[in-house]
């Protein structure tokens, strides 16, 4: 994980946002598919999908979805 945030967003497991932490929890699924920088629309698709799946189990609301999945990444 440390690689992972480092890698694409630049900082530290710590400061992941919401947004990041679900991009990142999506990308074991297909990790070169789902490359943000090789395929950002995909990656973004799969991200909402994690952040809904949260939503359901009742781990956020969807208020705070939104808002993660409207939130600029940041990738580096």
């Amino acid at each position: 994980i440390k690689e992972a945030a480092e890698g694409y967003f630049g900082t530290s497991p710590s400061r992941l946002t919401l947004g990041q932490c679900a991009m990142l929890a999506a990308l074991p699924n297909a990790p070169s598919y789902l490359d943000p920088y090789e395929n950002y629309k995909g990656a973004k698709a799969r991200q909402k999908l994690v952040l809904a799946q949260m939503v359901d189990q009742g781990m956020i609301s969807q208020a705070e979805a939104d808002y993660a999945y409207k939130q600029e990444l940041g990738i580096e």
